[in-house]
C-alpha cells in the first residue's frame, strides 16, 4: 500500500465538488431571503421610524411643535400648521418619497394624516392648540404587494415598535 508523504496532501475532486454544491445551496437560500419585499419594507419602516423620532427631537430641541405629515406615497416634516416644510435630514429635500410599489396607510388612534409633537416630545393627533394627545396606539402601515409591515406609535412617549 502506498504511503502519502508531506507533499501529497490536499483535497480530492469529489470533496471540492461537494463543498461547491453545499455553498451554492446556501447562497441560493440566503439570496432569496434578501430579495424578498420584507427586507425593503423593513428598511423603509426603519427610515420612517427615524424620521418620526427626528420630528420629536426637533420639537423638544426648539421648544416648538413640529409634525410629520403622512400620505400614501410620501411624507414630510413641517411646523405645527404645515406652513413651513423642514428639509429632510438625510436627503435635504422637502419630502421623502416612497417607491411607486409601496403605499402608506394610517390606522388606530392616528385620526389625521399627521402626528404633532409638543416641546416635551408627546404625540398629538391634532395641530390646534392645546391639541388632542394620542391616547391609544396609532399604527402606520407600509404595504408592498401582498406584504406589509406596521409601525405602532405609543401614546405619551411615541415609542415605536416595528412589526
Amino acid at each position: 500500500m502506498p504511503t502519502k508523504n508531506a507533499y501529497q496532501s490536499g483535497f480530492t475532486l469529489l470533496e471540492i465538488i461537494a463543498v461547491l454544491i453545499i455553498a451554492s445551496v446556501l447562497f441560493i437560500t440566503i439570496d432569496l431571503d434578501f430579495t424578498d419585499n420584507t427586507q425593503e419594507l423593513r428598511g423603509y419602516a426603519e427610515q420612517l421610524r427615524s424620521d418620526i423620532r427626528y420630528t420629536q427631537a426637533l420639537s423638544m430641541q426648539r421648544k416648538e411643535r413640529y409634525r410629520i405629515n403622512l400620505s400614501a406615497d410620501h411624507y414630510d416634516i413641517s411646523d405645527r400648521t404645515a406652513a413651513t416644510t423642514i428639509n429632510h435630514p438625510a436627503t435635504n429635500e422637502t419630502q421623502f418619497n416612497l417607491p411607486n410599489t409601496m403605499a402608506l396607510s394610517l390606522n388606530g388612534a392616528i385620526t389625521n394624516d399627521y402626528l404633532v409633537f409638543d416641546s416635551l416630545g408627546e404625540p398629538y393627533t391634532t395641530s390646534s392648540l392645546p391639541g388632542t394627545k394620542l391616547t391609544a396606539v396609532g399604527t402606520i402601515t407600509l404595504t408592498m404587494g401582498t406584504e406589509s409591515i406596521s409601525l405602532n406609535v405609543q401614546p405619551e412617549t411615541a415609542s415605536i415598535q416595528i412589526q
